[in-house]
């Protein structure tokens, strides 16, 4: 109950990214707009509230949010999705090196996510 209230308490907060140089504002204004855009969807799919609200379970629970870096074709970043971090820590108990695969799969009327984790010694 106590996570819960915490995590309603920080999504109720108001956010908004400014130039830390207010006399850059105008030269990074189109800058602020593509960072607010993103942030608005982090993964691409849900709003900021949705998404921060799993990695605060995370970081609440057992202290280890864990996020994976989603680029385009081009290496450009797409997006920053939240990985289950109890997946990852029982998977890398046995695995010297760990990779996570993350894929999302689009059907024209159905959304569903594949993940696994490959462990390789």
């Amino acid at each position: 109950m106590a996570i819960e209230t915490r995590k309603d308490q920080i999504e109720k907060l108001d956010w908004e990214i400014k130039p830390r140089d207010e006399k850059a504002a105008q030269k990074s204004d189109s800058r602020i707009k593509a960072l607010t855009e993103f942030w608005r969807k982090p993964d691409g799919e849900r709003p900021f509230a949705t998404w921060l609200r799993e990695i605060l379970e995370d970081v609440l629970v057992i202290d280890a949010p864990c996020l994976e870096v989603l680029n385009n074709r081009d290496g450009s970043l797409r997006g920053r999705s939240v990985v289950g971090s109890r997946c990852v820590e029982e998977a890398a108990r046995g695995a010297a090196s760990l990779r996570f695969v993350n894929r999302r799969i689009t059907a024209p009327r159905a959304r569903a996510r594949r993940s696994h984790l490959l462990g390789q010694k």
